[in-house]
């Protein structure tokens, strides 16, 4: 159930509208649990690689998911020496830019939980078999994510043009290794997160079935935005807020083994990438790839310590 189509939310609202809506449609309690997220649409984007063809090259602040991937040198392979599949490229600096500063500063700080770097690019390649489910799974190297500057703005910080040359998009060596042949543009748009009715409290049971219509009308006004159809509520490919699988599920048993926290760290959602539209298949039945962090290793950019989970739960 969820509700009805006038009462869609503002999903990339204000801070204070997110807040009336909220209180409108009986979920004030959750103000307070309420996180900044980034929402990417494929709206205006045709499937395939040749829009990207164009755009790459001009400096084009683009985001996209499958298809070729960045040159930074040689390609990540697994422990057994098999190409990874590259699975997305997100422009830092339109990451960051999705809401201005004035945007930013209403929303309060604790409930904000950035914390990528402002400009560059992110990559995130995977083997599209290994769920991380295991503290072994690190041995596989069966993901890498990679941050890099972008070599079309050397300076880092926002001009009128590209000052630089980019390098090129390549493709994996090999054949396609993917379920399906994918690549789609998309841009992020500012949005907001809720948690998961997973992770509520057995105190807050009884708001269980509240919670699961608030986050699935959302879903679904994002997918009224990117125009993909269908009555069932897809969550959207997203950074930081919350796992639409349930945060504590990985927060709290799969995660802890894998990435130790010292006392003070907590665990951090970077990515979430669904894989039931543009990447149909490519995490299993309706599955998604999350990206996650300690908030330690993300304040020094210690890349080489993501976990990926592959959630099919």
């Amino acid at each position: 159930m969820v509700l009805p189509l006038g009462s869609f939310p503002p999903i990339h609202g204000t801070y204070p509208a997110i807040l009336d809506w909220l209180d409108a449609h009986g979920g004030g309690q959750w103000q307070d649990r309420l996180r900044y997220a980034l929402a990417f649409s494929e709206q205006g984007f045709d499937p395939g690689e040749q829009e990207l063809a164009d755009a790459w090259p001009s400096g084009a602040q683009v985001s996209w998911l499958g298809g070729p991937a960045v040159d930074t040198g040689a390609w990540p392979h697994d422990a057994d020496g098999v190409p990874l599949t590259h699975v997305a490229t997100i422009d830092l600096a339109g990451l960051d830019g999705a809401l201005d500063r004035a945007g930013k500063a209403i929303w309060p700080t604790a409930q904000l939980q950035e914390g990528l770097p402002r400009a560059g690019i992110l990559q995130v390649f995977h083997d599209l078999r290994t769920y991380g489910h295991e503290p072994g799974d690190r041995e596989r190297k069966a993901w890498v994510v990679i941050v890099s500057g972008d070599p079309a703005y050397p300076t880092g910080g926002p001009t009128p043009a590209p000052t630089g040359r980019r390098p090129a998009l390549v493709d994996r060596p090999g054949a396609w290794a993917a379920p399906t042949r994918a690549c789609q543009l998309v841009l992020p748009f500012s949005g907001f997160a809720l948690p998961s009715p997973l992770d509520l409290s057995p105190r807050e049971a009884g708001e269980f079935d509240r919670l699961e219509e608030l986050t699935e009308t959302v879903h679904l006004a994002w997918m009224s935005q990117r125009g993909v159809g269908g009555s069932s509520a897809i969550p959207t490919t997203h950074a930081y807020g919350y796992s639409s699988r349930g945060h504590h599920a990985a927060s709290m048993d799969l995660l802890p083994e894998a990435l130790p926290l010292a006392d003070g760290d907590r665990y951090r959602l970077i990515l979430e990438i669904e894989g039931w539209t543009v990447l149909e298949g490519w995490f299993g039945d309706a599955g998604s790839l999350e990206v996650w962090m300690r908030q330690s290793d993300l304040d020094a950019g210690a890349f080489e310590n993501t976990w990926c989970l592959v959630r099919t739960d």
